[in-house]
């Protein structure tokens, strides 16, 4: 009941979300850092977090340790992943046989957040 209940509040706090998400041209993927497990791929992105696609149901409220494999088309970024916490705060079964799932980030560095930001400007759209 407690757990439902705080995924209610969660809910209701990401439709309050102070920035626009970025669905972004190319389809990056993100990987467990402990595993290399494929957890799945970016629907969309923002300094505070970020939606992704996957063929696995992720566990609202557990924290997982993630990378994210970078565009090749920018040798300038001189990094081809990014690596980052994040807090699983919604997953729903979407389309087909896949799952979406919500996470706020944590535990990321300031260059990877700029790094973010220029992606989502460079690739991304608004929708």
């Amino acid at each position: 009941m407690f757990g439902k209940l705080l995924s209610i509040i969660r809910g209701l706090k990401l439709k309050r979300r102070r920035l626009k998400r970025v669905h972004l041209f190319y389809h990056l993927l993100v990987f467990d850092r402990t595993t290399g497990h494929l957890v799945g791929n970016v629907v969309d992105v923002s300094v505070q977090g970020l939606k992704l696609m996957g063929k696995e149901a992720l566990t609202v409220d557990e924290v997982y340790e993630l990378k994210m494999a970078l565009p090749k088309t920018k040798p300038e970024i001189g990094t081809r992943e990014i690596e980052f916490d994040v807090s699983c705060i919604w997953c729903n079964k979407g389309y087909s046989d896949f799952y979406d799932s919500g996470f706020e980030l944590r535990n990321i560095e300031m260059k990877d957040t700029q790094l973010i930001r220029s992606l989502s400007e460079q690739f991304g759209y608004i929708a």
